[in-house]
């Protein structure tokens, strides 16, 4: 159950940083901010949650899910997965960092009063659903406790300089460290000392930096990285500082020129800072996206315009816009732009959907990017400040006027917002009242006008207030039909899509099934995926290129994914004919993973590092365990044209994995042509193992006590990826792990494919 602190009444003298809390003194020192929110935290669940802001974080995790598959079809995008692997792995942590990523690099993603919530609550989230176990309520818990934190933590030190955006590592470091530590249901203690760890280091990515290459995708990714490190440390041990945000020398301190420490606790439980997100529609930074849509209206009207009769277009927009151009402008290089600097444009945006009618993600690649023609009409765009705008944008909850209402008086310090109102600044802070009590009526109004001047003289423009998507009445109303089109225009599977929207019915199992299915290219190649290892099925899609080279010499090798529970690492599996006699090894460990009633399939373990395939152990050739070193100190040097064997299901047999009921198809196999007379590849000369009496004791070996399933002895496999060509009857099979359907007929096809020459 979710407990509720009162909200804060935020004008009036600031309370001292370092005091927490009025306490009696003779109670003890009062519990550290950290400590306070901690203990909230780890009381959210489903249940506790206003039916509208779960609906709003699910609306946000398919927000997420498709800024995640648009980049997965952007350059960046894939040059991420080529160098870090696919976005879910059996490592939760380094699958949080390359979602982290992906998310990230259109800046495509959603955004909250206050900061860009989402890179650690839903990313983390998400890749923590099969380390632990979270079903689709406990997947959306988490989702908004990680909101919760990250942005009451980010409102505390808003007061700062301008346009930090997706670089602001603090957000990300605490959203990150929130949803790990409430997904792994952390003890008080840890959440103290994971929050104190995760926030006691900054990464500051740098401007010219962000704007000149691609770095941006890495500020994010990296710092969740850290975050979730954090968390790891804080559960065997390590300490963190309980007034990491607090003190004088703590975060707050560091990053804003007035603190507001009474923002992170305010309201806990009745304040839902998920209830201010706001959607996005286009790729790019939502300072723009007013503007945006004001020109995908006049294009609407106006139909597609030559740029030779467009003279001049003027924005004008709020104190956001306008200084956020000019902060980018010196890194436009027109089609030698980044795609980071090219989200910030407001020109580049601007032109395009005048030009086009659209803006998505292929808008921000080649050869799109490099279009002398949009760049050209966007070198006509200026931007004008209005002080209107600004002053609408200030009285709205997010993405400043919340904060002004904390801070009252105390805004008069912050060195920005007197440069901006300067002697007006006392009447506005005014002008906008008390704060809000609940955020279940929260806004933003980021408004903009777009006027065109066209070469005959002529004037036309367009105004929008508050862009689609953006905090407000109509976006409470419509965000799940915003997103909806969102997910589907990026290749979303409208199957995928209405699993989505139900999730909170989903049990683990298949809210995995459905999260992986979302992110895949082909959700068919998926949907009988195994429910104990979904994540290990989509390696066989991203990790085709890396074994490419491998394929040539192993054209009929097979390769499966398992992670083993004791070593949280994934374990690669190949199976292989291999020609062994029954007599050979006295280990029966050994004879079980080296010779399957003479058939000679051999199983090697091989360690594996992200996507790649890393072959570090050869084949057991029969030795006895004393004259066979370790797996990880063999070299694997394996034979062309050896065909494999898929796994079906995988058990744990001390450290080595071991298969079950496809092996003993394969043996019964075997021994049938055996006994006929006829000898397939894999098969040995007649006389060895080749007796029905032999293959029925191996699969009596199997049956017993000392071969488990993998639901009773903790590993979870995969048949990730099949790399199966060539050869009659050599066609892919799909089945679920550990499921019977589908495992003779496979052997059978093994059995039946011609000997490699």
């Amino acid at each position: 159950m979710t407990t509720t602190e009162p909200a804060a009444t935020g004008a009036g003298p600031a309370p001292d940083p370092s005091s927490g809390p009025a306490s009696d003194p003779s109670s003890g020192p009062a519990p550290s901010l950290t400590a306070r929110l901690g203990a909230w935290a780890r009381t959210v669940d489903h249940a506790g949650i206003p039916r509208a802001t779960a609906a709003s974080a699910r609306s946000q995790l398919i927000s997420n899910l498709a800024a995640v598959r648009a980049s997965l079809n952007h350059p960046v995008g894939q040059a991420i997965v080529r160098a870090f692997g696919p976005p879910l792995q059996p490592d939760p942590t380094r699958s949080a960092y390359v979602l982290a990523a992906l998310a990230t690099v259109l800046d495509f993603d959603e955004v909250a009063y206050s900061g860009h919530v989402s890179t650690g609550a839903v990313n983390v989230a998400v890749a923590e659903v099969e380390r632990s176990r979270l079903d689709g309520k406990s997947l959306l818990a988490t989702i908004v406790t990680a909101n919760e934190c990250a942005a009451r933590i980010s409102a505390a030190t808003i007061l700062s300089p301008f346009f930090r955006g997706q670089t602001n590592t603090h957000t990300h470091l605490a959203s990150a460290a929130a949803a790990r530590l409430h997904a792994r249901k952390a003890s008080a203690e840890e959440w103290t000392a994971g929050l104190g760890l995760a926030l006691g280091v900054l990464a500051v990515p740098l401007h010219h930096g962000v704007v000149t290459s691609d770095i941006k995708a890495l500020s994010a990714a990296a710092p969740v990285r850290m975050a979730l490190d954090a968390c790891d440390a804080a559960a065997h041990g390590l300490s963190g500082a309980e007034t990491i945000l607090e003190h004088p020398e703590g975060l707050l301190a560091q990053l804003s020129a007035v603190p507001l420490p009474d923002a992170v606790v305010a309201g806990l439980g009745r304040r839902w800072h998920t209830d201010t997100l706001t959607y996005k529609r286009w790729p790019g930074s939502a300072y723009l996206h007013a503007a945006f849509d004001c020109a995908e209206r006049l294009h609407q009207r106006l139909g597609a315009l030559d740029p030779s009769r467009i003279r001049r277009i003027t924005v004008h927009g709020s104190l956001l816009t306008w200084q956020l151009q000019k902060k980018v402008a010196p890194a436009l290089a027109g089609p030698r732009t980044s795609v980071s600097a090219a989200t910030l444009s407001v020109g580049y945006g601007v032109a395009t959907l005048l030009l086009t009618g659209s803006l998505g993600p292929e808008d921000y690649a080649a050869p799109a990017l490099g279009d002398e023609a949009r760049w050209e009409l966007a070198a006509k765009v200026s931007v004008e400040h209005d002080m209107g705008l600004s002053t609408r944008m200030a009285q709205a909850t997010s993405p400043l006027g919340e904060a002004l209402r904390q801070a009252g008086d105390r805004a008069l310090d912050w060195p920005e917002f007197i440069a901006w109102v300067g002697a007006d600044a006392p009447r506005l802070l005014a002008g906008l009242g008390a704060p809000e009590e609940t955020f279940e009526q929260a806004t933003m109004a980021i408004g903009a006008r777009v006027e065109l001047e066209l070469a005959d003289a002529e004037t036309t423009g367009e105004a929008c207030d508050a862009f689609i998507g953006s905090a407000g009445p109509e976006t409470r109303r419509d965000h799940a039909s915003i997103v909806r089109r969102k997910f589907l225009a990026t290749g979303g599977s409208a199957e995928v899509l209405a699993e989505l929207e139900r999730i909170e019915s989903l049990d683990q199992a298949r809210t995995a099934r459905v999260l992986l299915r979302a992110l895949s290219a082909d959700p068919a190649d998926t949907a009988t995926a195994g429910a104990d290892s979904a994540w290990a099925m989509n390696w066989p899609s991203m990790t085709r290129v890396d074994i490419a080279s491998f394929r040539k010499t192993l054209r009929r090798w097979k390769l499966t994914v398992c992670e083993e529970t004791p070593r949280r690492r994934p374990t690669c599996l190949l199976v292989s004919p291999l020609p062994t006699s029954r007599a050979i090894s006295s280990s029966r460990r050994l004879s079980e993973s080296s010779g399957f009633g003479g058939c000679g399939t051999s199983l090697v373990p091989v360690s594996c590092s992200g996507p790649e395939f890393r072959p570090t152990a050869r084949k057991f050739r029969g030795e006895t365990s004393s004259r066979n070193p370790a797996p990880e100190e063999r070299q694997l040097r394996p034979l062309a044209g050896e065909r494999g064997l898929c796994l079906d299901r995988a058990v744990q047999h001390g450290d080595a994995p071991v298969v079950r009921r496809q092996v003993l198809d394969r043996a019964r196999a075997c021994s049938a042509r055996a006994g006929s007379g006829r000898r397939g590849d894999g098969d040995q000369p007649r006389g060895v193992g080749s007796s029905r009496k032999h293959a029925d004791r191996v699969a009596s070996r199997f049956q017993n006590d000392r071969i488990r399933s993998a639901a009773a002895t903790g590993p979870s496999c995969a048949r990730s990826g099949h790399l199966r060509e060539g050869g009659p009857g050599d066609g892919s099979v799909r089945r679920r792990c550990g499921g019977a359907r589908g495992t003779t007929s496979e052997a059978r096809a093994a059995s039946h494919s011609p000997s490699p020459s």
